[in-house]
């Protein structure tokens, strides 16, 4: 179902919007261990944004959620995983640099490994936000910046059509 929702959620933007002929494909990198890939179109100066971020993690074999484990007050294997469905928005402001807002919503949970698999406790919604500063040359652009989920991090942008 995941599956389906994240291929849905590129391919329809680019079906939608191929007749601007500006869209474009961006991947980056953080500190908090994860990757976010988005899928942009351009329309004037702006820029409209849909994506998703997965935070790699040491996770091992499949989640077990059995109910009810109590894991002593200070036990240190505890981590913490998310995975988020990213929208945003970007406007050139000069030349080729722009600037970028992002929101995100997705889920977070806690886990600890147990041998074969990893047991899943602390599942809620999470919600996160943050802006990013990029520099684009001719169909290449850089960018870099912060967010709340993410940390700090950058990467780089295709632009197709412009």
């Amino acid at each position: 179902m995941k599956k389906a929702l994240i291929l849905f959620l590129f391919i329809a933007p680019t079906v939608a919007f191929a007749q601007t002929k500006a869209v474009g494909l961006s991947a980056g990198f953080h500190s908090e261990k994860c990757l976010n890939v988005d899928l942009f179109f351009k329309l004037n100066k702006s820029r409209f944004h849909i994506g998703a971020t997965y935070q790699f993690t040491d996770k091992e074999g499949k989640a077990d959620r059995t109910e009810n484990r109590v894991y002593p007050p200070g036990y240190s294997d505890i981590k913490d995983f998310f995975y988020t469905i990213d929208l945003g928005y970007s406007r050139y402001v000069w030349k080729g640099l722009n600037l970028q807002i992002v929101a995100s919503g997705g889920e977070k949970y806690d886990y600890v490994n147990q041998g074969a698999s990893h047991h899943v406790f602390n599942e809620k919604a999470t919600f996160g936000g943050g802006g990013y500063v990029g520099y684009q040359y001719k169909t290449i652009e850089v960018f870099a910046g912060g967010h709340s989920l993410r940390g700090v991090g950058g990467g780089i942008r295709l632009n197709f059509g412009l």
